[in-house]
Order: structure tokens, then C-alpha cells, then sequence
């Protein structure tokens, strides 16, 4: 685990103090929107498009996505959220990032930018669907680093724990949090999980690379 690739500590600036460090997970969002903005943008070089519609989309995505993603995971979780004695920090953190909240949140802004260029909606849709997969497959990256979205506890030789996960795999946060998957077969606290981040960036990066490969045959949005 990874959560952190690096820690500047505690910075001063024009009198404020706050904690400065570059998280995984917020790394490969980055390298993710930036990867598939320079795709993006090269893939429209030769057409008769704006020359800021690559990045239009990309940044609304970003913003659509991320507010998206909060937004499904405070409906998903409203009844803990205002049982918690600081709701309002569990809504602003940086955590509950849910990527079906995101994809609705980032076709609806994406929706509107294609509107504002009077382009076809269809046919930008076969043109960023190589590019949803490929930014999924990067961001469970980032899932893997942090620890968290892992899969079922196993015995296979490739599983793997996370003890500071989100949350941490171990019998007590099983029993807790996912009481109908039955552990008693492990005797262990701490739980070896199936990576299923690995697993779906690996399937995903798959799938992105036979859709852009093909991405110029398609001859019907």
C-alpha cells in the first residue's frame, strides 16, 4: 500500500498552516484525465473541430465527475452521514469518489459541451468510450494504492491484505461492515483479498485498447 507517494509535512503559507502531500489515489485521477486529454487532443488534430473542444471535455468531465461521484455517495450513504457528529466534513472530504455517481455526473457536463459546439452526441460518445475504460483502468490503480475496493477474502497465491485499508481487511472490519461474507475459514485477523482493482484494470485497459484500435471503423454512431 501506497496511500501516500509523497509527504512535504506541514507548510506555511501567507499565515496559514495545512498538511501538504501528494496522495496515490488523487495522482492517478491526474494522470488519468491528463492521459486521456492528450489522446483525446491528438485524435482531433485532423479534424474541423475547435481546438478547444478536447479540453473543454476534459475539464467538464473532471468537474461533472467529481461532483457527480460526491453526490451518489451522499445519497448512498445519507442516513450515516447525518448520524455522523460532523456531516459536513464527510460530504467535503476526499474520500467517496463513486464512479457510477462520476459517469452520470460527467456525461451530463459532457452532454452540454458537445450542445455548445453543436457537435453530434453519438459520435463523440464512440469517440470517448476508449477513454472512459482507459481512465477507469488508471484510477483502480489508485484504488489498489489506497486499499480500498478490494475484492472477497482468498486463499490464492496472488491474493493480498490491506491492514490500513479503506477499511482495512481484517476479520473485525469484515464482520462490521460486510457481515454476509462468512470469514471463519481464515484464521488469521488480518485477511488476504483478491486484488479485483488489478483485475478490472487489467480488463478495462483491455477493453480500452480494442475499442480505440477500432475506434475508426465504426460506421454508425
Amino acid at each position: 500500500m501506497y496511500p501516500i507517494i509523497y509527504d512535504f509535512g506541514k507548510v506555511n503559507l501567507l499565515g496559514f498552516q495545512f498538511h501538504l502531500a501528494i496522495y496515490s489515489f488523487g495522482l492517478m485521477l491526474v494522470v488519468a484525465f491528463y492521459t486521456c486529454y492528450y489522446l483525446l487532443e491528438n485524435d482531433l488534430k485532423n479534424s474541423d473541430y475547435d481546438d478547444k473542444l478536447a479540453s473543454d471535455i476534459i475539464f467538464w468531465s473532471a468537474l461533472g465527475g467529481i461532483v457527480g461521484s460526491k453526490f451518489y455517495h451522499v445519497i448512498e450513504n445519507l442516513d450515516r452521514i447525518m448520524a455522523s457528529p460532523d456531516p459536513f466534513s464527510e460530504i467535503f472530504s476526499g474520500s467517496g469518489l463513486v464512479f457510477f455517481g462520476g459517469l452520470t455526473g460527467a456525461v451530463i457536463a459532457v452532454t452540454f459541451v458537445l450542445k455548445s459546439y453543436k457537435v453530434s452526441w453519438f459520435g463523440f460518445a464512440d469517440r470517448l468510450a476508449p477513454l472512459i475504460f482507459l481512465g477507469y483502468a488508471i484510477g483502480r490503480i489508485g484504488c489498489f494504492l489506497v486499499g480500498d475496493d478490494y475484492g472477497i477474502p482468498s486463499k490464492l497465491p496472488w491474493a493480498v491484505s490491506f491492514p490500513d485499508g479503506l477499511p482495512p481487511t481484517t476479520k473485525t472490519a469484515f464482520t462490521f461492515q460486510f457481515p454476509w461474507i462468512d470469514t471463519s475459514d481464515f484464521p488469521d485477523e488480518i485477511l488476504n483479498v483478491h486484488p479485483t482493482q488489478l483485475y478490472e484494470a487489467f480488463i478495462c485497459g483491455c477493453l480500452f485498447y480494442v475499442l480505440w484500435k477500432y475506434r475508426s471503423q465504426i460506421r454508425y454512431p
